[in-house]
């Protein structure tokens, strides 16, 4: 029976490809954040004092 060290070259190959698939997957994770996480720029509801905000500035200039 093979053990794992008999092959060390696919040793290699596997680590690598273990690596790059645990990439790959933060990588996706981060996108899936991006792409439907909560986004700071959402309005929640209006709000009468934030108008205001522009009309202060027009009158007192």
């Amino acid at each position: 029976m093979k053990t794992p060290s008999d092959n060390p070259s696919k040793d290699a190959q596997i680590a690598a490809l273990s690596d790059e698939v645990a990439q790959l997957k933060h990588q996706l994770d981060w996108l899936k954040r991006q792409l439907f996480g909560r986004k700071s720029e959402k309005v929640l509801a209006d709000n009468p004092a934030q108008s205001s905000l522009f009309d202060e500035g027009e009158s007192h200039a």
